[in-house]
């Protein structure tokens, strides 16, 4: 359907206002980067001064500069430094310095060759060692659904089903399959891998195309609807959604939504009812986050708020906010922005993200087993517990569900790079 006249004229002043903001923050960033080098320039050129400086006063005192034992340079007297310059000259050729050299010489070949020889030791042991064990063993996975993807131990194997994994360590290790559009029973299977045997799981997926109804109550009409992150056009207060885990949030310009999202379990044959409030507020404004994938949810204040980097305008109270996007397998540059946001004030906020090859495997358990694990805002394929989960450095929004509890009303970040080990447990 072509657009008219209005909505193309204002669709060309949305993007040519996107277009400003951004050229803005590309010229504030290459003006902070200049700056940056300026004072660098600047400092280097204060320590080039003050070193000339230094040597001119002592030169003209009469001292020089002497390296001394430890590296380091000292300002003395002529004959101080030609002292010194005797002294070490008479150490080093005296018999009793020339003695310990030749028996350091001594102790480093002797160490030298022991090393060498203990390690071609070992390799000749390990290399004919015919005794030792086999240490893998193999799983035969399938499904009632074929081309599923697989999952060991956290990791996405770009296998799917039905399949043989091969070379397989001995020992536990969790399995999961996954497909769109199916849900997968049971959600986790765990095995235990023996030395030269082969093991099997099967999953049975069920069609998950079945539809849950949701009923919207508010106190005000003609708002904006979010399922997931992403817009979803409203026809009614009943709304019909796939069964699963979902976030719902709704936006009214003007208006703060209280609360901000709902985070449901929409099941079969079973209405869920959600209300949400909005409240007038005098000092808004509104922030418009966008990124390069769109896919990452947004967080204000390490608070989850269950839309997506798609640059809508978000009301919200004015002030000072620390924004952020995250996604497991990408780098969002800049990680963080700090945005004083003023009264009917509009601000674009715009992120990249990268993919990144790098992964830390975490092992997380709950108290009880069974929990979904909510990455970042996204539910995934797996429950607790889980090993060998991969995740993409730096810091992550962690959170629970079991089935319509939720572990903590605010998700937890977790920065990797802090970890004493990769081991988390929480009490849920």
């Amino acid at each position: 359907m072509p657009l008219t006249p209005e909505e193309e004229k204002r669709l060309r002043e949305e993007i040519r206002n996107e277009l400003e903001r951004r050229e803005k923050s590309l010229r504030e960033d290459k003006q902070q980067k200049e700056a940056e080098r300026q004072q660098r320039l600047e400092q280097r050129m204060r320590e080039k001064i003050r070193e000339e400086e230094e040597e001119k006063y002592f030169s003209q005192k009469g001292y020089v500069k002497y390296i001394n034992h430890q590296g380091l340079a000292e300002w003395i007297k002529p004959e101080e430094a030609e002292r010194r310059k005797q002294k070490r000259r008479s150490k080093k050729s005296s018999s009793r310095y020339k003695k310990y050299q030749k028996r350091r010489l001594i102790r480093i070949a002797v160490n030298t060759s022991i090393f060498a020889l203990a390690g071609i030791i070992l390799l000749i042991l390990y290399k004919f060692n015919f005794t030792k064990k086999a240490e893998y063993g193999s799983i035969i996975v399938t499904s009632n659904v074929p081309g599923s993807d697989i999952y060991l131990d956290g990791k996405e194997l770009h296998a799917f089903t039905p399949d043989t994994l091969r070379r397989i360590s001995v020992g536990k290790h969790y399995l999961v399959v996954s497909r769109e559009g199916f849900t997968t029973s049971p959600p986790m299977a765990l095995l235990t891998v023996a030395a030269n045997k082969t093991g099997a799981v099967k999953f049975t997926l069920k069609n998950s195309a079945f539809l849950g109804e949701v009923i919207i109550e508010s106190n005000l009409s003609d708002f904006d609807f979010y399922v997931d992150g992403l817009p979803y056009k409203m026809t009614a207060s009943t709304l019909k959604v796939p069964i699963g885990f979902h976030v719902f949030a709704a936006v009214k310009k003007g208006y703060i939504s209280s609360p901000s999202y709902h985070r449901i379990l929409v099941e079969k044959d079973k209405a869920k009812t959600m209300q949400f409030q909005f409240n007038p507020e005098e000092e808004i404004g509104y922030l418009q986050i966008s990124s390069n994938r769109q896919n990452e949810y947004i967080y204000l204040d390490n608070k989850f708020t269950g839309l997506k980097a798609t640059g809508i305008p978000l009301p919200v109270k004015a002030g000072t906010y620390e924004i952020s996007i995250r996604e497991n397998g990408y780098l969002c540059k800049p990680t963080m922005r700090m945005i004083n946001l003023l009264p009917d004030e509009k601000e674009l906020v715009i992120f990249r993200s990268e993919p990144v090859e790098e992964r830390q495997n975490l092992q997380i358990s709950t108290r009880q087993p069974g929990a979904v694990i909510i990455i970042n805002g996204d539910c995934t394929p797996f429950v607790t517990p889980i090993r060998n989960l991969a995740l993409s450095p730096g810091s992550h929004y962690f959170n629970f569900m079991r089935g319509d509890s939720v572990f903590a009303e605010k998700d937890i970040l977790v920065d990797l790079a802090k970890l004493d080990n990769n081991n988390l447990r929480f009490n849920f």
